[in-house]
């Protein structure tokens, strides 16, 4: 996602030099780590607009999803402040801060903390619609749903919140009034032309992932293994909150204030609550009926509804404290929220190191390597970090850096259908030569390299009088060593035609 970003920005800040489907594969010929068209534009549209101003240094990006979890924090804060009081407010969104899930993702550039963002902002808009009918809200939402479906394709479980809400709210009158409908119209309007025109949207999409890896037949289940990511905590608390806001509602009613002021007695729930419920529904339902959300991390937009209803749960609970203890009530609950955080903070495990930055600050240091041809060999992991560490520290676009699992071999997005495109180390050697490959990036600490890495083994060890160690690096990560070698007599020479996925052969430009 990244590279990604990072080509946007550039292409921008360059004030759009030339034909971007030209200047995207030149990027691409450099950095191959580019997947605008398989992936919506919303989230690096948002790097770009972050970077342009701030850089696009590693912390400049840590700063992004650190603002993208503030306004989250700050949203939810406002949203439980408004029945629980500024207190709870502040205890929810020092909660969301802290929840591991967030934490996690929070730390890496990822699509799904935006995802959490536009998702929780687009049923606040729901929900303010439904207390008081107003066109303006219905836009929002669809603006909010459309960026969601924008910025990651698992947006579009946002679709069965509206369905839900008049569910839990028996508003179906507003089925009646056009506004209701301008959401839909909105979302149409802005996601549908790229999914229908962008050439990879669609790309793999829908396949069962278990289908691709293992050939077994993929069926609708529900998981559980995001409970341990979100706190075993959170779940009784938040269940109890839906007990409080959703059920007690639909069975004994509750008291609503009118537009005219009066207060009435209807068995239906708010529409805030019912939003958030909503959310949950589309979140954890989506998640179970496809394939492609298996990841823990896609339960993320619903994290915030979920700790809306723990606060609800935990008022509730301490509601039933009843005379001079009943002073302790805010105290108690502050108690516990700085356990819950404390407790949270420790569980968080240190990111993980993969020693590919130090590789790529060593190499783009070399003034002798100016011109010279990286290739990387790793895992698909390993390779978009080597490339990204690159593309980082230099003035782009400078050198090219080419991934092994993409000339070295054939395979789909998920690495089905894999092949290697040389048989003998001769072969791979003339390949290399021919480019020339000035550096080769081993990274030995795979615990099951692919056979062209195994070739790339072969050749430098027979052609060691081809083939200089530069340098070794521990990977941090794993045991074993990432290898560095240097091609004898590269220097200078020209840079031949290499071939990639799209179209003929790319050379690339004479300096």
């Amino acid at each position: 996602h990244y590279v990604t970003g990072l080509m946007i920005r550039d292409y921008v800040a360059g004030l759009a030099p030339g034909s971007p489907m030209t200047y995207a594969e030149d990027y691409y010929l450099h950095y191959p780590k580019v997947a605008f068209g398989h992936w919506p534009p919303v989230f690096y549209l948002l790097q770009a607009g972050w970077t342009i101003p701030f850089g696009a240094s590693r912390t400049s990006l840590m700063l992004l999803m650190a603002a993208v979890s503030a306004v989250i924090a700050v949203s939810l804060h406002r949203s439980v402040s408004r029945h629980y009081g500024m207190m709870a407010g502040v205890g929810a969104g020092i909660l969301l801060l802290t929840v591991p899930l967030a934490q996690e993702f929070g730390r890496v550039v990822m699509a799904d903390l935006p995802q959490a963002l536009w998702s929780f902002l687009a049923v606040l808009c729901l929900a303010a619609y439904f207390e008081r009918p107003r066109w303006w809200m219905s836009a929002l939402f669809g603006l909010f749903a459309a960026a969601a479906i924008l910025n990651k394709g698992t947006g579009v479980g946002l679709a069965l919140v509206p369905i839900v809400m008049l569910l839990l709210t028996f508003r179906f009158k507003l089925m009646l009034k056009p506004s209701f409908w301008l959401s839909a119209v909105v979302v149409v309007g802005l996601a549908a032309p790229w999914y229908l025109l962008a050439p990879s949207a669609m790309h793999q999409s829908a396949v069962p992932l278990d289908f691709v890896v293992g050939g077994n037949e993929w069926r609708p289940r529900i998981r559980m293994d995001w409970i341990p990511e979100v706190g075993w905590w959170l779940i009784p608390l938040a269940l109890l909150g839906v007990v409080r806001q959703v059920v007690q509602p639909l069975i004994h009613g509750r008291d609503a204030v009118g537009r005219d002021g009066e207060t009435t007695r209807t068995r239906s729930v708010a529409p805030l609550w019912a939003a958030a419920a909503a959310l949950i529904v589309s979140t954890l339902g989506f998640r179970a009926m496809t394939p492609i959300t298996v990841d823990t991390r896609h339960v993320l937009p619903a994290v915030p509804a979920l700790l809306m209803f723990a606060v609800a749960g935990g008022a509730w609970l301490l509601a039933v404290l009843r005379g001079p203890v009943a002073r302790w009530r805010v105290a108690a609950a502050a108690v516990v929220i700085g356990f819950f955080v404390i407790g949270n903070v420790r569980a968080l495990p240190q990111k993980q190191a993969y020693g590919f930055s130090g590789i790529a600050a060593d190499l783009v240091a070399d003034d002798s390597l100016d011109s010279s041809v990286f290739l990387v060999s790793a895992d698909a992991l390993g390779e978009g970090m080597f490339i990204a560490e690159v593309a980082m520290r230099e003035d782009r676009p400078g050198h090219i850096v080419l991934r092994s699992s993409k000339v070295l071999s054939d395979s789909g997005w998920m690495g089905e259908g894999y092949s290697s495109r040389f048989d003998t180390a001769e072969q791979l050697m003339n390949y290399l030569d021919e480019i020339p490959v000035g550096i080769l990036v081993l990274d030995d600490s795979q615990p099951r390299p692919q056979a062209h890495h195994r070739l790339l083994r072969e050749v430098v060890t027979n052609y060691a009088d081809r083939w200089e160690e530069a340098a070794r690096y521990p990977a941090e990560n794993r045991d074993g060593e990432m290898v560095v070698y240097r091609l004898e007599g590269h220097e200078g020479r020209e840079v031949g035609p290499i071939s990639l996925d799209f179209g003929p052969p790319r050379k690339r430009p004479a300096p």
